[in-house]
């Protein structure tokens, strides 16, 4: 593993997303594990601003019950569907 440190949230997020869109296109199916919490906005931002094929990538997304009170694992299927 390979620690980076970036003088900003915006020059760490480039980098984050220039990662996970490697992985997805040399990956078509890749399974990502993403959190959901507001720090992550600008990543997804990021992200969803690089034309990528997300059609065959899995995610499992972390919620965090605070956030997102789930009355139920049917409703927490169903979130990122």
């Amino acid at each position: 593993m390979e620690i980076m440190i970036r003088p900003t949230q915006q020059a760490a997020t480039e980098i984050a997303a220039r990662i996970v869109a490697r992985l997805v296109r040399e990956k078509l199916d890749a399974v990502l594990g993403l959190a959901t919490r507001s720090t992550l906005v600008l990543f997804y931002q990021t992200l969803i601003s690089i034309d990528l094929d997300w059609s065959r990538v899995r995610t499992f997304n972390q919620v965090d019950p605070g956030v997102f009170p789930i009355q139920s694992m049917l409703a927490s299927r169903n979130l990122f569907d």
